[in-house]
């Protein structure tokens, strides 16, 4: 059997006890939030680009015994939610909200990458036109 790195197996506890952390302090920054005239509360988790990974708790959440949270990946020159789950702890909160960023880090980086592709792209069709049409 094979012993596994000390300090791959150290780095993997410290970037659990930051997450869990983080997750801790969202969703005290959570209840602290002013409510919406809807009712609901949402605190931002991280933002890449145009998507934003986000807390949000309902109004009719806080008559419920149990914490009911949902957590959103977001769009924002779409204004829409491109994919959401609900939680019911903070443990849910901590896996989904990994999932969620990963996620939102992957469509920022295609849409950057996509971005950039079209630029590239007019650039050269535009030497092109430059350098067939020149007398």
């Amino acid at each position: 059997m094979q012993d596994r790195n000390p300090v791959i197996v150290s780095k993997h506890a410290e970037l659990k006890q930051a997450s869990h952390e983080s997750t801790y302090k969202s969703y005290i920054s959570l209840k602290l939030t002013p409510k919406s005239e809807g009712g609901w509360q949402t605190i931002p988790i991280a933002r890449f680009g145009a998507f934003e990974v986000r807390l949000v708790e309902f109004a009719d959440s806080d008559q419920r015994d149990n914490l009911v949270l949902w957590i959103e990946l977001y769009r924002y020159d779409t204004q829409s939610s491109i994919d959401s789950c609900l939680c019911r702890d903070l443990d849910e909160v901590e896996d989904l909200g990994a999932y969620f960023i990963s996620q939102a880090k992957d469509h920022a980086n295609l849409m950057t990458s996509s971005v950039r592709s079209s630029k590239r792209s007019l650039a050269s069709r535009a030497l092109t036109l430059r350098f067939v049409s020149s007398p």
